[in-house]
């Protein structure tokens, strides 16, 4: 459509052109003593209109030649940011594909030229962790710490994920701590503190999450329920060195929890042990009161 329409200009300046070749008698005289030059108004027209264009041609060209060292760099830096781009897009491919120094290396070109150089060093630090490079991988999560600071929750998430694989249960937890404490309670945050607290032996916190967990349906309530089972008995055994303390936390469970057959069991055993066997005697009975359970006939015969 806009081709058309310039066409019809043209010829439109063309027929204008013609017609007023043909009606204009005026001409333009121009005068230097002792030069004169006198020439037809259409002529006079024609030249400045061709001075004009080769005067705006000149200065455009004069423009772009100022400008060419500027586009140059601006070329340069964007076929950079084009070559990083791939090569963080190569880096994951590379990543998932199990080629962990692959991914490295490609990574590695990404962090130097490319617009997340925070992203790629996290990508690097997680293939060298693959690759078992642990000093490699401490290194690259410095570099992610200090080239964008907007990247706190991943590299946070990324040291504590790392740090639960090697079972350094310690440094998962202080890394996820930190990024509780600001603000951040995601499902994918909760659910690795609840393995990093059961690795740490936490169990009060393995309860609390756990519960936490099971309400916003973010984990399977079988999974749910035993690692509440896990921490109860965990947290009655650790209350047996005392016997008060022992029957203090019994009595403060719910009545659905002491009927439990595992949780009793282990209770029996714990007042058995502790010579209360008045205790035992009503956590069984109580407990196969509601079902009779062939954990709890182990305990007694």
């Amino acid at each position: 459509m806009r081709s058309l329409f310039w066409l019809l200009a043209v010829f439109a300046a063309a027929v204008a052109v013609v017609i007023l070749g043909r009606v204009d008698a005026g001409y333009a005289l121009f005068v230097y003593p002792p030069y004169r030059v006198e020439m037809s108004m259409l002529f006079f027209g024609f030249a400045t209109l061709a001075a004009f264009l080769l005067l705006y041609a000149t200065l455009r060209l004069a423009s772009h030649a100022i400008a060419l060292p500027a586009y140059v760099r601006t070329w340069r830096a964007r076929r950079r940011r084009e070559r990083a781009q791939a090569a963080l897009g190569a880096a994951l491919q590379a990543y998932y594909e199990g080629r962990y120094a692959r991914a490295e290396k490609e990574a590695a070109v990404a962090f130097e030229s490319g617009p997340a150089p925070g992203l790629a060093a996290l990508l690097a630090a997680r293939a060298a962790h693959q690759l078992r490079d642990f000093e490699r991988r401490a290194s690259w999560l410095e570099r992610a710490d200090s080239a964008e600071p907007g990247l706190q929750a991943a590299r946070l998430m990324t040291r504590a994920e790392l740090a639960l694989e090697e079972r350094d249960f310690s440094a998962a937890r202080e890394a996820l701590h930190s990024l509780q404490s600001a603000g951040r309670r995601h499902i994918g945050t909760l659910r690795m503190l609840l393995r990093a607290e059961r690795g740490a032996g936490a169990w009060d916190e393995v309860l609390r999450l756990a519960t936490q967990l099971a309400k916003r349906d973010a984990i399977a309530p079988a999974l749910a329920e035993e690692y509440k089972v896990q921490a109860m008995i965990e947290l009655l055994r650790r209350s047996a060195a005392d016997p008060g303390s022992f029957e203090r936390r019994w009595r403060a469970m719910a009545a659905s929890e002491q009927t439990h057959p595992r949780i009793a069991a282990a209770a029996a055993r714990q007042a058995t042990a502790l010579g209360n066997a008045e205790l035992a005697r009503e956590i069984v009975e109580r407990a196969l009161g509601e079902e009779w359970s062939p954990a709890l006939v182990a305990v007694y015969g």
